[in-house]
């Protein structure tokens, strides 16, 4: 329809959400905090530094967290393989963007190998999965594990078996308390 400059501006609703209890806990670790930041300039000589070893706090903007994610399964990978391994279909420079914005942060570092790059993740997943999951319960469980927990040991996706070993790591947990 044709523009009404004396019409009020009208703006795209924004999706409606579910309660943040009906989502899924790994819908809700790849919907944090998206950035911009322009392309990193990298060429053969570019020495990115590993993350300082006392960094506690990472942020990965949903493509990265895809990203890092292959990074993490694999081991290390070329851009070529990141792609292929990927649910959504990127094209090769935008994953090749996405390595390099991850480099310059400090979360992955490279390798030549023949006429491509090896990317290997700085980051242990363990370690990025504590820091998103202490942002989830201050966020969304006002800062409660435990309400956490009970959205976690609610999944009817677990199996009994996946249910009894966190059975185990709790006992183990509260073993430890008592020494």
């Amino acid at each position: 329809p044709p523009h009404n400059p004396n019409s009020q501006p009208t703006a795209h609703s924004p999706k409606q959400v579910a309660s943040p209890l009906a989502v899924p806990l790994y819908a809700l670790l790849l919907s944090f905090q998206l950035t911009t930041r322009p392309p990193a300039v990298h060429t053969t000589e570019t020495s990115v530094s590993p993350p300082p070893n006392n960094m506690t706090e990472f942020h990965f903007p949903p493509r990265e967290l895809a990203v890092m994610s292959v990074l993490w399964r694999l081991g290390s990978a070329t851009v070529a393989d990141v792609r292929e391994h990927l649910d959504e279909d990127l094209a090769y420079t935008s994953v090749l963007s996405a390595l390099q914005i991850l480099e310059e942060k400090g979360y992955v570092r490279h390798e030549a190998e023949g006429r491509a790059y090896r990317y290997f993740a700085t980051v242990a997943a363990d370690k990025a999965g504590r820091s998103a999951l202490t942002r989830i319960r201050e966020a969304i469980f006002q800062g409660s594990a435990e309400r956490l927990f009970a959205q976690l040991v609610a999944d009817k996706k677990l199996s009994r078996d996946e249910l009894q070993r966190m059975s185990s790591l709790l006992s183990q947990r509260l073993g430890d308390d008592d020494e």
